[in-house]
């Protein structure tokens, strides 16, 4: 996925296209352009899929990545860059908030849109009609999903290990967001075995 920037030109396409097996998660992103108040994103009701949104937010870089002259993919430099992925669901006094969300003149702000597609849902083509409203107006962002009649298995047969370090170890919620993604966490407390195994956990690290 593309990171935008904040001061990347506003596009005009209303409609994207996104393909996906059942028991797979996909992502695409909604850019909002500004100046725009009060600005909330509604996602279609009823939907035979689970969707899931989030407010990317920008984090300061002070200092670039080095770069070498054959390299061709060279980092940006510094800069705001969007990072981290704020949770619509978040509780209400999180800080910063995911919505509403006020985007200045000549900016952009993108959100971060996560469908899950449950074995229970038909393959064929659904539209997903997003809604965004603001002090400004309203405008409408359709996700046109494509299923496909195949079903990925919970359980991955790759094994895999993903090294990762959270603020406070021993945390439920970011092994089975891992775990949902198809991801082995290597680090896991024991005590959530049951609920990691039928999350679809496949390894574990036992220290050695």
């Amino acid at each position: 996925h593309l990171r935008v920037r904040q001061d990347a030109a506003a596009g005009t396409a209303a409609e994207i296209s996104v393909y996906a097996a059942r028991g797979e998660w996909e992502s695409f992103q909604v850019v909002v352009a500004g100046s725009a108040t009060n600005v909330r994103i509604t996602p279609p009701a009823g939907a035979p899929v689970t969707v899931k949104l989030y407010r990317e937010h920008y984090v300061p870089v002070t200092r670039g990545s080095g770069t070498y002259s054959s390299q061709a993919n060279k980092p940006e430099g510094p800069g705001l860059y969007p990072d981290a992925l704020i949770p619509f669901d978040a509780p209400g006094a999180a800080i910063p908030r995911a919505q509403p969300y006020a985007i200045a003149s000549g900016k952009v702000q993108p959100y971060w849109v996560d469908l899950f597609v449950p074995s229970s849902c038909p393959a064929g083509e659904h539209l997903l009609p997003f809604t965004i409203d603001s002090d400004q107006g309203s405008a409408t962002v359709t996700a046109r999903l494509t299923v496909w009649a195949f079903e990925l298995p919970q359980k991955p047969a790759l094994q895999t290990a993903f090294a990762y370090w959270p603020p406070v170890r021993g945390q439920l919620q970011p092994e089975l967001l891992l775990l949902e993604n198809r991801i082995q966490p290597t680090f896991t407390d024991a005590t959530h075995s049951a609920a990691l195994d039928a999350a679809g956990q496949s390894a574990v690290h036992v220290g050695f």
